[in-house]
């Protein structure tokens, strides 16, 4: 085996145990791999610490644990140092110690037992000499000689000790390696403060930070002695003294602490005068978080408040309130500072003489109680098996406060009180014929040693679980009877949330003809706004009827009264109606409220509901014929003329062409208006909307094209198109909107599918016409001599044909085709009659032969051969221009033939 060395004694020890019996080599091994394994853990514990610390973190927390030590630091991630199975030295010692000193006595304390040690405070320096871990594995003190002196506690192998001068914990683990005791600092919010400074106090009402105009900023503390009659009238768990004094005070100073990334929320502090002490009685406080607003500062960071306790002081012999050092309180400066010491506020704090606090308004949970007990509170509603929390508007007026019911509720109701937290708790619901709700009294003494108390009524919620439905409805169409346009909830949830017990104690009691629904909602603003309020009791003449009923179908609509048959309630909606009331894509809150055959309330339930409908986009589908998904756009090959002014052949399209077939259906159903893209432009400054416009209503809606100037601008080119306006089923409104709402858009480019870049004009054989030179009266040319394509390559004749006894067009796009030769020293092209001042002819008719039309001609041009010396091809130039005006010119080469 290729085993590590040990020193002797260790190799003894793992080699024989206590009672003298042999290890095998096997678990040899095994011990070998543990230690191995606990000193790498420990050595990454500690690293991963020192980390978290090197990364600006600080420690919140140290606790111990049945191996070690927790630590918790600012970012909530907690850091376990455990210390294995042995302890120091070999010890047993598996658990951690926490060793604490009393800032203010010098008591040491470990894992929150008193030792009877205390620490020494240096004289000069005024600061706590902090314990230290002996060679011997003891904790040791500085006696008052100044020396280590040894205590009979011995340290942990995992041990932490706070500094209470600079509140740095200070991690010691034992190293097995070393035989020493490493160590880490581990800072805290208070050991990291660099400064702070009061601000002045914190004026809640005008969000404002008040001052005196001399600068210094002066507490309200109001006191209160004890009568001996005051003393025996209060029974709250804060007993109070006779000839004790009461003190409280509704200031808060804001200070801020720096630096501001440092969470200094519980930092301690002390209000003292130069001398460092502090006023009998008053003390503050932890920091606090400043959760306001100031009104005139760039930002809360680094903000707290810092109050004065409500507390009460027992004045010892001699003891005066009222001065401090021989000086008179009211006439001391005083400085704010941190409980270590280490920083001190300038001298601008004063106390001046204040009055009580006065409690105006007591809540549980958040509804308003009232102080005036002249008459009991009916009635709050609480949740079972949930803490209900009494407050008071300003805690600064109450010293002490406690909650008190009668036996019989306690046991009835299974009631259950947290005086130091002011909340209580039901966890029973008992048949509500026996009794529906019980009485708390709220006991509290006012800083002015008056005991108050206020009576309340409480109702237990009968519903006995949260039963929360979400249900998002798709619109449909309405029928005339047995109406599928609802949607329905299961009542088994709610039965199974209640349990068998408290479901019976339901079925008992409820009335269902009794029930209500109220509907609310949120608005932008996230107010509550009410659409049917509880008094109505049911959404029926918004368009939304509810029915209690026994099966979840279309035709159930009639509400049952009998609870055994009542398994689904049912929303069922009248789309014209409903429209009206209620909006799309937003979520509605019905509470449906379940009633004994008196009205009281038993359990309500809560149904989230969404009403929604076919996306815009689903509604309408192009054409995959029509579409161009390389160029992303419908290509409308026009076949029809518009017409606006004077213009009676404008570039239309009607957007039926282009889409399914159930265009027209549902375009008609749904309201549908169709608008082009107001802001797009096709020019600079220059609007696409004022030469592209949608005319037209419901299904016979069509895009048609203006002239700016003599062109079309968009004509070819893309135009966007988007929904303007719709409404579903013709009731409910799409709400149209590009970024928050519903949106269909889409692009379409006009083109004429006979001038359009795709389409074409060539020679037959698809390279010249031939033309022989002996031709010299000319050649016919026509239909068989040239092939004309559409956009999609349909071949058509460019020449006129004999058609219902008459010379026309065959297709019926053309307006006029003219012919031109490029070079007439080589050919000379001769049409019906002479050419215009651009040289251009148009084509001879076609005629009918005189044997009844049974020859016909079509239309031709005469391409007359000039005199030349070789073969020579040059082009006939061809210009089509098409019902719309567009213009298509080709280019076909002619080939006149020498020797033919």
């Amino acid at each position: 085996m290729n085993k590590k060395f040990l020193s002797a004694i260790l190799f003894g020890a793992l080699m024989v145990t206590a009672t003298g019996t042999f290890v095998s080599c096997k678990d040899y091994d095994d011990d070998i791999d543990r230690i191995d394994k606990e000193l790498t853990d420990i050595k990454s514990q500690i690293a991963a610490l020192q980390t978290a610390v090197d990364n600006g973190k600080w420690i919140t927390s140290v606790e111990q644990t049945a191996n070690g030590l927790t630590i918790t630091m600012n970012d909530g991630k907690t850091y376990p140092v455990t210390n294995g199975k042995d302890g120091a030295q070999g010890e047993k010692g598996e658990a951690g110690d926490k060793v604490l000193i009393d800032a203010t006595t010098g008591a040491i304390t470990i894992n929150g037992e008193a030792t009877g040690f205390f620490a020494t405070k240096n004289t000069e320096t005024g600061k706590f000499a902090v314990p230290e871990i002996g060679e011997d594995g003891f904790w040791y003190v500085v006696n008052k000689e100044g020396k280590l002196e040894a205590t009979s506690y011995k340290a942990s192998p995992v041990s932490a000790v706070q500094d209470p001068n600079t509140k740095i914990w200070t991690l010691k683990v034992w190293n097995t390696e070393t035989k020493k005791y490493d160590e880490i600092s581990l800072p805290t919010a208070a050991s990291l403060i660099t400064d702070f400074e009061v601000m002045g106090l914190w004026n809640a009402t005008d969000k404002e930070v008040t001052n005196a105009d001399d600068g210094k900023t002066d507490i309200s503390i109001y006191t209160h002695k004890v009568t001996e009659s005051e003393a025996k009238a209060w029974k709250g768990p804060k007993a109070i003294v006779k000839n004790a004094f009461l003190i409280s005070s509704s200031d808060n100073m804001l200070v801020r602490i720096a630096p501001t990334s440092l969470d200094a929320s519980g930092t301690e502090f002390n209000f003292v005068n130069s001398k460092n002490n502090s006023p009998l009685g008053i003390s503050l406080n932890a920091a606090a978080k400043f959760d306001g607003v100031l009104s005139r500062a760039a930002g809360s960071a680094g903000l707290y408040t810092v109050g004065v306790k409500t507390t009460m002081y027992t004045p010892g012999q001699n003891e005066d309130l009222a001065k401090l050092d021989g000086t008179d309180v009211i006439k001391t400066l005083f400085a704010l500072q941190d409980i270590s010491g280490g920083f001190t506020s300038p001298f601008t704090l004063g106390i001046k003489e204040g009055t009580a606090v006065q409690v105006t308004e007591i809540k549980v949970n958040d509804t308003k109680v009232g102080v005036n007990n002249a008459s009991k509170f009916s009635k709050i509603l609480i949740d079972l098996n949930k803490d209900n929390t009494i407050t008071f508007d300003d805690p600064a007026g109450v010293y002490d406060a406690y909650i008190t019911y009668s036996d019989a509720d306690q046991k009835l109701f299974g009631l259950t009180k947290d005086n130091s937290k002011m909340t209580f708790k039901a966890s029973i619901m008992p048949d509500i014929v026996t009794k529906a709700s019980f009485d708390i009294t709220i006991h509290y003494l006012t800083v002015e040693g008056v005991a108050k108390t206020r009576d309340v009524e409480v109702k237990v919620s009968s519903a006995l679980s949260e039963t929360v439905y979400e249900k998002s409805h798709k619109l449909i169409a309405d029928k005339s009877s047995q109406n599928p346009n609802y949607f329905a909830i299961d009542l088994k949830t709610m039965k199974d949330n209640m349990g068998e017990t408290n479901y019976a104690i339901f079925t008992k009691n409820v009335d269902l003809s009794k029930t209500t629904y109220t509907y609310t909602h949120l608005d932008a603003d996230g107010e509550t706004v009410t659409d049917v309020t509880e008094e109505t009791g049911t959404a029926a003449t918004k368009g939304i009827t509810e029915y209690i009923v026994k099966e979840n179908k279309a035709a159930s609509e009639t509400s049952t009264t009998a609870v055994a048959d009542a398994n689904f309630i049912k929303f069922a909606i009248k789309n014209e109606t409903a429209a009206s009331n209620f909006d799309l894509n937003t979520e509605y809150t019905v509470a449906v409220t379940f009633k004994d055959a008196s009205g009281e309330e038993l359990t309500t339930i809560k149904v989230k509901f969404t009403l929604t409908v076919p996306a815009l986009k689903d509604l309408l589908t192009i054409e995959d014929a029509v579409y161009n998904k390389d160029a992303k756009s419908l290509f409308a090959y026009m076949t029809e003329k518009g017409s606006y002014g004077a213009v009676n052949n404008a570039p239309m399209y009607s957007f039926k062409k282009g889409f399914t077939s159930t265009f027209a259906e549902t375009v008609k159903a749904n309201n549908i208006v169709f608008e082009v893209d107001q802001n797009a432009e096709y020019a600079k400054d220059k609007k696409v909307s004022t030469v592209a416009t949608i005319e037209g209503s419901g299904d016979a809606q069509y895009i048609l094209l203006k002239k700016a100037g003599n062109d079309y601008p968009v004509y070819a080119k893309d135009v966007n198109v988007h929904i303007k306006s719709a409404s579903y089923l013709t009731y409910w409104e799409y709400p149209i909107d590009e970024k928050k709402g519903e949106w269909y858009s889409f692009n379409i480019r006009l083109m004429s599918p006979i001038t359009c870049d795709q389409a074409s004009i060539e020679p037959a054989d698809g390279v010249s016409i031939k033309i022989p030179a002996t031709a010299t009266d000319g050649q016919k040319v026509s239909s068989a001599d040239f092939v004309a394509k559409t956009y999609n390559k349909v071949a058509y004749d460019i020449f006129q044909n004999w058609i219902d006894s008459k010379s026309q067009w065959k297709n019926e796009y053309i307006s006029n085709v003219q012919f031109k030769s490029t070079n007439e020293n080589v050919f000379v092209v001769k049409g019906k009659e002479k050419a215009d001042d651009k040289g251009y002819v148009v084509a001879n008719d076609a005629v009918a032969n005189s044997d009844n039309g049974k020859t016909v001609n079509n239309g031709y041009v005469t391409v007359v051969p000039q005199q030349i010396e070789n073969e020579t091809t040059k082009d006939m130039e061809v210009v089509l221009t098409d019902i719309w005006g567009f213009t298509k010119n080709a280019k076909v080469a002619v080939t006149i033939q020498r020797n033919k």
